[in-house]
This record gives structure tokens, C-alpha cells and sequence, in this order.
């Protein structure tokens, strides 16, 4: 699948999590329970977190075989999509790298969260290239 239709495809989803996210924002295991439920809806996704606005990881990366909490806490900074971890409105895809887990070729949509006119972080979503 190439970018634009990966784009295409899961951003609104992407959006819709990064929003539900907003109001449990505090609560670590609301926001796993969050991206559990969505992550049914993106077949192709990887993994799923959520990092704050300094690019901390907060939330466990779940996935469809585990919740994993090796990297929660951890900040997102040495990922080779880390420049793009700075306030934006819209989705961004980064380049394709291989990933520090699985050593597969990858690739991260970063939705940012926004409550209102304050950004608070990011969703993070691991697909294979």
C-alpha cells in the first residue's frame, strides 16, 4: 500500500482515536482501552501508542498479540521519526525505517491530539512497509 492510500484510508480513524483521546487523557488505562478497541479497525497497523507533547512515550504499545510496556516512559527522540514530533493539525506519515523491535521495514503515521487550541501529543501508528 503506498503512502497516500495509507493516508487516506486510516486517517480518519487516526483522527477519530487521537479525539476519544482528549478526555482521558490522565488515565493511562482508558487510553489503552482506547487504542484496543481501534486497533480492530486498522488491519494493517502494527502497534499503537500514545506519546505526549515533549515525544514521552505514556501509554503501552498495544498491539494485537500483547500490550507491551517495555517503552512506556520512554521518549521517542532516538526514533527515526522524531523530527517530526513537533504541534501540527494534520497527519503525517514518516519515512520508511526499520523498525527497533521487529528489525522490519516500517513506517509511523503520527495523528496529532489538540484539545482545542492547546496540543497535548501524538498517536502513533506502526505499519509495515
Amino acid at each position: 500500500m503506498n503512502r497516500m492510500m495509507l493516508a487516506q484510508r486510516f486517517a480518519p480513524m487516526l483522527a477519530q482515536s487521537a479525539l476519544q483521546t482528549v478526555d482521558i487523557w490522565e488515565k493511562t488505562d482508558a487510553i489503552e482501552q482506547l487504542l484496543k478497541k481501534h486497533f480492530a479497525h486498522l488491519p494493517q497497523c502494527n502497534q499503537l501508542y500514545v506519546a505526549d507533547r515533549n515525544g514521552k512515550q505514556i501509554s503501552a504499545s498495544v498491539s494485537a498479540e500483547q500490550t507491551d510496556r517495555r517503552y512506556q516512559g520512554t521518549f521517542l527522540s532516538s526514533r527515526p521519526y522524531a523530527d517530526m514530533l513537533y504541534p501540527k493539525r494534520h497527519l503525517a506519515l514518516s519515512s520508511i525505517y526499520q523498525h527497533h523491535k521487529t528489525s522490519k521495514l516500517c513506517l509511523t503515521a503520527l495523528q496529532p491530539i489538540w484539545d482545542r487550541q492547546r496540543f497535548l501529543g501524538f498517536l502513533a501508528a506502526d505499519f509495515d512497509a
